[in-house]
């Protein structure tokens, strides 16, 4: 089996970058080491992430509070209730003025879609 002399490969990736500049020339073999090896260390990153992500999905500690779990929902801290009650006066007025607009008599503005 043949052994690949790593100091070389990467000799060989960075050589046409230290020639002249002037000089158009195609690497094929450089180009394509380049895309494999930007693609194997973006695969190696995403496996990383979702394996993190999934080890603490498992053992809930993505979720975790400070508040000691005992069993007891505590509504008062999830719910406020004056934010609560704003929104449905907001909704109830909204309604009441669609009611309203709803039985008027007929716009004498004239609608384009029609």
């Amino acid at each position: 089996m043949k052994k690949i002399n790593v100091g070389h490969v990467f000799r060989r990736m960075f050589v046409p970058f230290d020639r002249d500049k002037t000089k158009i020339s195609m690497f094929p073999d450089r180009d394509w080491m380049f895309v494999v090896v930007f693609f194997v260390i973006c695969a190696v990153v995403v496996v990383g992430v979702h394996y993190y992500l999934f080890v603490k999905l498992a053992d809930r500690a993505l979720f975790a509070n400070d508040v000691e779990n005992t069993g007891k929902i505590d509504y008062a801290s999830m719910l406020d209730v004056d934010k609560l009650k704003q929104a449905q006066q907001f909704f109830d007025s909204k309604s009441v003025a669609f009611e309203k607009a709803s039985h008027e008599d007929p716009s004498t503005i004239i609608d384009p879609s029609l």
